[in-house]
């Protein structure tokens, strides 16, 4: 049986991703269904035995423009 502290640990970030979604999507059930996917494809994972990666370290930073001359 997996260790449920990652699964806790995952599940205190549910309510976060959920108001992220609605504020960017504008729709309640469009946030349920973005948020749901997600946490059941992390769930899955941590199932099987894999973590789920850290977002912000795949994720490329933006470039800051710098003004020209």
């Amino acid at each position: 049986m997996p260790d449920p502290a990652p699964f806790e640990n995952l599940l205190e970030y549910w309510a976060v991703a959920w108001r992220l979604s609605v504020r960017m999507l504008g729709s309640v059930e469009g946030a349920e269904d973005v948020v749901q996917d997600a946490f059941l494809a992390a769930m899955r994972q941590l199932a099987v035995g894999h973590p789920p990666k850290n977002p912000r370290a795949s994720r490329p930073r933006a470039r800051r423009s710098t003004p020209g001359p």
